[in-house]
């Protein structure tokens, strides 16, 4: 793998001791954090322009927590990847008719996981991604929405 993008979600399991993904979501960061795979946000590395970016800082304000540290050496490491949120037309509505419209984030981590070179994204969310939309994302944009657990054992560490 060359890049990814990591949900919101995976960095805030790793904080949370009773989460029952939590220790996978930690393995998960301490492979990322120790790899040369880029992290895929949107358009730029400020949170003023990048919805991920926020949407990270926002969720993740307490210092020395395992997704705060993770976002804190990935921008040290200088290993995020900008990508503009444009697609064309037949992606876009692809994504618009089977994402919520209040789920304005969701479709931003889509339109980027399709633009990225891996087309890879790692998500806990199965309210949003449940498995059905998970396969059509597949069958229609040839993008994967994988957990941690797939992720690593991908990577032969779990």
């Amino acid at each position: 793998m060359t890049d990814i993008l990591i949900d919101t979600n995976i960095l805030m399991h790793a904080n949370n001791t009773k989460e029952r993904t939590q220790p996978i979501c930690v393995d998960l960061i301490n492979y990322l954090v120790s790899s040369t795979e880029m992290i895929c946000i949107d358009e730029s590395i400020d949170i003023n322009i990048s919805m991920i970016l926020h949407e990270y800082c926002e969720n993740l304000k307490t210092p020395g927590t395992t997704g705060r540290n993770f976002i804190e050496k990935i921008l040290k490491q200088k290993r995020f990847k900008p990508i503009s949120r444009q697609v064309e037309h037949r992606v876009a509505k692809i994504i618009n008719q089977h994402i919520d419209r209040n789920e304005h984030v969701d479709k931003i981590f889509v339109k980027i996981t399709y633009k990225s070179n891996d087309k890879t994204f790692v998500s806990h969310d199965f309210k949003d991604f449940r498995d059905s939309k998970r396969v059509y994302f597949k069958s229609s944009l040839d993008i994967n929405i994988l957990t941690a657990n797939d992720i690593l054992r991908t990577i032969n560490i779990q």
